[in-house]
């Protein structure tokens, strides 16, 4: 832990000062820096007693960069260095700090066909481990994380919104949607939404809209949040909680669970980050230009 933190300060010690012009550049900023850092401890410490913390670290950071690609290339060369025979591996080391990691990562870099190509591979590989009844139990829920759509992907949804519109996301071609599973008793639901009313607020008359869905079961509470909060996007609400029709139907087993949608109807990204979204808004909805 200590060598790791130290050669994590060195690194970014050699880094010139910058001049940032937001909080979200200089988190940015530092976690690319120490991204580097440890790449750089683990090349020059192979051998290293801490190097899977190491590793554990680093795809915390890719992660919070958005480079999912790099943390699945760091993951899968992790899985790849399991001994061929899985029969009697400790499943906390192999599921806990590799497979389960690895096809959250494939999930939320759209990779469908390759996420469930490695679940299948890593139930073949397992096959004769003493819990592989438990194993595969694990494996068909991760499976489910794959039955929403993905980039690339329609996604059907047509209800009446809490307030009796009538919604149906084909209805929104040539906008950008971002259709959001969430609840008022989430907690990082709850932290997510400043973000989306700013976002909101700020390219909705370029052409973004949001729908809800409400995953909550006291209609009374969620009324009373939208009201406080001045939450005036659609909302899908039918009180069943975690059995809501479109989590259910979608395999939403994670809120928030979000579904960016292009104008032309298909699934740009899954779970975008805030700065990812205002990016991703900002290039598909340029402000007009001023006469």
């Amino acid at each position: 832990m200590k060598s790791i933190t130290v050669a994590a300060l060195l690194a970014i010690a050699t880094i010139p000062a910058h001049a940032y012009t937001s909080l979200e550049e200089l988190l940015d900023d530092s976690n690319r820096q120490q991204v580097e850092a440890l790449k750089a401890y683990i090349a020059a410490n192979p051998e290293a007693d801490d190097l899977a913390e190491a590793r554990e670290r680093l795809v915390y950071g890719l992660v919070a960069l958005d480079d999912y690609g790099a943390a699945i290339d760091l993951l899968d060369a992790r899985y790849k260095e399991l001994p061929a025979d899985k029969s009697q591996l400790d499943l906390s080391v192999a599921f806990g700090e590799i497979v389960a990691p690895l096809i959250q990562m494939y999930r939320l870099d759209g990779r469908k066909e390759d996420g469930l190509a490695f679940i299948a591979s890593v139930r073949a590989d397992f096959k004769d481990h003493d819990m592989a009844e438990t194993i595969n139990e694990a494996l068909d829920e991760f499976s489910g994380m794959f039955a929403a759509p993905g980039p690339g992907e329609v996604l059907d949804l047509a209800f009446t919104a809490l307030d009796g519109t009538a919604i149906n996301l084909a209805d929104y071609h040539g906008k950008v949607v971002l259709v959001d599973f969430w609840a008022t008793w989430c907690v990082p639901c709850l932290k997510a939404m400043p973000g989306l009313k700013a976002a909101y607020a700020e390219f909705r008359e370029r052409g973004f809209e949001i729908i809800g869905i409400s995953l909550d079961d006291d209609k009374d509470k969620f009324t009373s949040y939208l009201e406080k909060e001045g939450i005036t996007w659609p909302q899908f609400f039918d009180g069943k909680g975690w059995e809501n029709e479109f989590a259910t139907k979608l395999g939403i087993e994670a809120i928030p669970a979000t579904f960016l949608i292009g104008p032309d109807g298909t699934i740009i990204a899954t779970d975008p980050t805030e700065s990812a979204l205002k990016a991703t808004l900002a290039e598909l909805l340029p402000a007009p230009e001023m006469p």
